[in-house]
């Protein structure tokens, strides 16, 4: 799955979103439990 950004989304501020993304990317959507993010988005 292909995963869109916003441009200006700094990623790598937001905790565990790379774990996330693989997860996604893989279509994984129990592995990637959206709600391990945090409230920062």
């Amino acid at each position: 799955m292909n995963i869109l950004l916003y441009n200006d989304l700094n990623a790598d501020q937001i905790p565990g979103f790379a774990k996330v993304r693989k997860a996604l990317e893989r279509n994984n959507f129990q592995q990637a439990d959206v709600r391990k993010i945090g409230d920062n988005l």
